[in-house]
């Protein structure tokens, strides 16, 4: 029996959690009891911030790993086999403002939709990239 969970997380770790003048939108988490795979995947789409128009060349990272995904043609990525922790998940394209989400905590077999909006302008702000502190 497949039970589907959904949890609306938009509160504190959201646009506190954004760097530059760019914003990521965690829209929600939702755990599949299926038992397939207990790793769980990111997926979304980068657009941006002012046209909502795919930024196709853009880069999704997630710090300290090795995982990442490029954007296809319509803005949509997905990051699978992601293991439980806390990481620092980043997007970037060159010609926009990077954005990134500090501290997000990835559970075991849980999928997280997770969209970028970047915004125009080839450098942004210079940030601490661990802290998101201005320099």
């Amino acid at each position: 029996m497949i039970k589907f969970y959904l949890f609306i997380i938009l509160s504190s770790l959201l646009l506190s959690s954004c760097a530059s003048n760019s914003e990521a939108v965690l829209l929600y988490s939702g755990k599949l009891d299926v038992n397939l795979d207990d790793n769980s995947v990111i997926f979304g789409r980068v657009v941006a911030k002012d046209t909502n128009e795919p930024v196709i060349n853009a880069n999704i990272i997630i710090d300290s790993t090795l995982i990442g995904a490029a954007v296809d043609y319509n803005g949509n990525y997905k990051m699978s086999k992601i293991p439980p922790g806390i990481y620092n998940i980043k997007a970037s394209c060159i010609g926009f403002d990077k954005a990134i989400l500090f501290n997000i905590k990835i559970e075991k077999g849980h999928r997280y939709l997770i969209d970028f909006f970047l915004q125009k302008g080839s450098f942004g702000p210079l940030l601490n990239e661990k802290t998101g502190i201005s320099l």
